[in-house]
């Protein structure tokens, strides 16, 4: 094999395996961009349900100082009919 022939050779590899390297790149491209959406997707899932809890906790909050403040009252009442007994 002549020294041109080698050279030729040798360029065509390379050539071939750019090709495979710009492919390669491409479809690696790719995945990272499915991730990404993916990831978004999932982002927005837990903060929809960390929304939610949150909502949720609130509202709990809300109901138990409800029942304190019932609880005062019925404290109150209940105290005032043991003295009234005495």
């Amino acid at each position: 094999m002549s020294n041109e022939e080698k050279i030729l050779s040798l360029l065509e590899s390379l050539v071939q395996g750019q090709a495979k390297l710009e492919k390669d790149l491409s479809e690696t491209k790719n995945i990272v961009a499915r991730i990404e959406v993916e990831h978004g997707q999932h982002i927005k899932a837990l903060h929809d349900g960390y929304a939610g809890v949150y909502d949720i906790s609130k509202e709990i909050r809300s109901d138990v100082a409800e029942i304190k403040d019932v609880l005062e009252v019925h404290a109150v009442h209940i105290n005032v009919l043991e003295h009234a007994g005495k």
